[in-house]
């Protein structure tokens, strides 16, 4: 009976023996293929921001879209207020009239999924961003995730940091976000990256040849990134540039926060059939 522990622990060690050198070739295979991406076409893209109970950071998360380093004239935005019951309709009316690019849609409260494909449905630009209404652009990431749509590529997304970093709670999310980064770049490199609940980009041709998100599940972004895999277009990653998001500041709400994630994503990953 003493020797099953041990077995137990030589088999620990080989698998984590194993990933350790598997993602320290993809790391050094690629430093020898770094490149730098130029933007080959400004593209139109229409940002969608599903906003429930948003007022607090809707405003900073629109001016951050409107300073980005990318021409005004090729940004649109549609906020879909998602029957909030604080003042983001009102906040959204402001900016709306503050910015000659801005459409507010209003609806009863149905989830974010079914506020995504409401605003995708009134889309007509090539490219679409969905954004949380608590997620902030680095000025220089819409130019340089729209320089990474090759031809088959259906999304970009990109590196996030936690906004919040004051309690102890938040500081641990901030390492964690970290690691996920490299993480998410090893996994970009390979094409084996999900889509990003914050913040990606996708060509808007998929959503109309593929269907649109799932509003029935709970992590309808990892679940349209198994998609865009399962249908063999690529899904790039910006390392160089990030978005900074809200992130929850007590236990209970990471909690809830990670109960869901883990679900959705066990539930999605014994949905694939390929």
């Amino acid at each position: 009976m003493w020797q099953v522990p041990v077995l137990v622990l030589y088999a620990l060690f080989a698998i984590s023996l194993f990933f350790a050198f598997f993602y320290l070739g993809i790391f050094i295979k690629m430093q020898f293929e770094k490149k730098d991406k130029k933007i080959r076409k400004i593209f139109d893209i229409t940002f969608i921001i599903p906003a429930y109970n948003a007022a607090k950071l809707l405003e900073k998360t629109v001016y951050s879209i409107m300073h980005s380093r990318y021409p005004k004239e090729k940004i649109k935005i549609i906020i879909v207020n998602d029957g909030s019951r604080d003042n983001t309709l009102d906040v959204a009316m402001k900016l709306a009239k503050k910015y000659g690019n801005i459409e507010v849609l209003t609806k009863p409260n149905s989830g974010k999924a079914d506020s995504l494909n409401y605003g995708l449905r009134r889309a007509k630009t090539e490219l679409v961003a969905v954004l949380d209404a608590d997620t902030l652009l680095k000025e220089d990431l819409l130019e340089k995730s729209v320089a990474l749509f090759d031809d088959d590529v259906a999304a970009v997304t990109c590196r996030f940091k936690p906004l919040n970093n004051n309690k102890l709670i938040e500081k641990l999310q901030y390492v964690e976000y970290t690691l996920t980064a490299f993480y998410r770049l090893l996994m970009g490199h390979i094409k084996s990256l999900p889509a990003a609940p914050a913040f990606t980009i996708f060509r808007r041709e998929f959503f109309v040849k593929h269907g649109y998100f799932d509003s029935g599940n709970l992590t309808e972004d990892f679940e349209m990134g198994l998609r865009i895999q399962k249908y063999n277009y690529g899904i790039r990653y910006v390392a160089d540039s990030y978005a900074i998001t809200d992130v929850p500041d007590t236990i209970k709400k990471l909690f809830r926060q990670r109960l869901r994630w883990n679900y959705g994503a066990i539930y999605n990953l014994s949905l694939i059939h390929i």
